[in-house]
């Protein structure tokens, strides 16, 4: 089991569309829309976050050509993550069985915020359709802190499991803490330590299956269209590896930002690896006939921090409550 600490930084087959504004389906896509949310093109999506891009652009501006760590081919789908409520356990010495009940309760509803991954809670052994399983295990305490403060303290154990194979894909453990400013009321602080501790879950689950899809449409080498959308997770500005599969080798071409709509992306492409021999024919071959994508299996994959923004800044904030 490793520990980490709390510092933080953020599909199946879709229709064939173009960059150009398209209508949007007939119906929603029964496996990247599966709650039947109304369709949205990438044109006509509403900003998730303020604009960043330029910001996003420098997070990674240095960043070497490379594929995450964790890349597999395809490697991409949804995550269904279920989660026990029977088998999730908090203990404390400082806080009533309601106020455990309340970090259990704040540390789940913040993780559904994320549509990266549909959570879903199951009881019994069987935890039907979900991909994964998670676990944790969360303990509190009061302790001194500066200045007459106290510090509410949380440690968390946590287990996300392979569902169809029961086979261990994380296991980690770290810390959290904030500041209790009334002992005789922790649920402020508890809600703040919930909120820690979803932020610090949701990007190992994100981090352990990176947002991506397929290249659809190509309008030209500046401008792609990709499956996968803000239902799956991807937020305005994320910045994308755009990859071909050559001989069944991913070979990274360019860096992107992207523009979500419901379940796909339009993508601008503004880094191009030309460096690299093999990289620049496939991206000649694209300027020269946009139509060539299809040849190259041309896929996207996020790069960076796997969470959005907001969520940056929401921990930076929790985090500045400690003493």
């Amino acid at each position: 089991m490793k520990a980490i600490g709390l510092g933080l930084g953020g599909m199946a087959l879709a229709m064939l569309v173009g960059c150009a504004s398209t209508a949007p389906e007939a119906a929603p896509d029964p496996i990247l829309n599966p709650m039947g949310v109304p369709e949205v093109a990438p044109e006509d999506a509403e900003s998730l976050i303020p604009p960043i891009i330029e910001a996003e652009r420098q997070a990674i501006a240095n960043r070497p050509f490379t594929l995450p760590e964790t890349f597999a081919l395809g490697d991409w789908e949804r995550m269904v993550v279920g989660v026990n409520p029977y088998r999730v356990t908090t203990a404390s010495k400082d806080a009533t069985l309601a106020q455990l009940r309340l970090l259990d309760d704040t540390i789940r509803a913040e993780l559904a915020k994320l549509k990266r991954f549909d959570l879903r809670e199951y009881t019994g052994d069987d935890a039907g359709d979900c991909t994964h399983v998670a676990v944790w295990r969360t303990s509190l305490a009061l302790a001194p802190g500066t200045k007459g403060a106290l510090a509410l303290n949380g440690s968390v154990d946590f287990r996300l499991t392979n569902a169809k194979t029961r086979l261990p894909v994380e296991e980690l453990s770290f810390a959290v803490w904030t500041v209790a400013k009334n002992p005789k009321d922790l649920n402020p602080a508890i809600k703040r330590v919930g909120a820690l501790v979803a932020v610090r879950l949701a990007q190992t689950l994100a981090a352990t299956a990176p947002c991506g899809g397929k290249i659809l449409a190509c309008e030209d080498a500046e401008a792609m269209t990709m499956e996968g959308g803000s239902l799956q997770g991807i937020y305005e500005g994320q910045q994308m590896l755009v990859y071909a599969v050559v001989d069944g080798v991913a070979l990274p071409l360019a860096y992107a930002d992207a523009k979500p709509g419901t379940t796909r992306t339009n993508l601008t492409l503004w880094k191009f690896n030309d460096a690299e021999p093999l990289a620049k024919a496939v991206l000649d071959a694209l300027r020269d006939d946009a139509d060539a994508y299809a040849k190259y299996g041309l896929n996207a994959i996020a790069v960076g921090d796997p969470l959005p923004p907001v969520w940056r800044y929401k921990a930076k904030q929790l985090q500045g409550t400690n003493p």
